[in-house]
């Protein structure tokens, strides 16, 4: 069974900024999220990979933690999961 939410991070995001203030920003969303699974990304195009096999596997929230083009891929990849085909 999936989880219900799914980070997706890019830690590079921010010239690592992103990276850095992870660990806080993860503690707050569990607060109010309760528990969720991160992904992190190792380069381009790895959002896309993450989002769509997520949407497929039927992962119910994503939070995307990164820039414009992380939050591009992550688009991109549930677009691409052709579940409204």
């Amino acid at each position: 069974m999936p989880a219900a939410t799914l980070a997706i991070v890019n830690p590079r995001s921010g010239a690592g900024a992103t990276g850095r203030r992870w660990g806080r920003a993860f503690a707050r969303l569990r607060d109010v999220l309760g528990p969720l699974e991160v992904e992190l990304t190792r380069g381009p195009r790895d959002a896309v990979r993450i989002a769509r096999e997520a949407a497929r596997a039927g992962v119910e929230r994503l939070v995307v933690a990164g820039g414009d083009g992380t939050t591009s891929e992550v688009v991109t990849g549930l677009l691409g999961a052709g579940l409204g085909e």
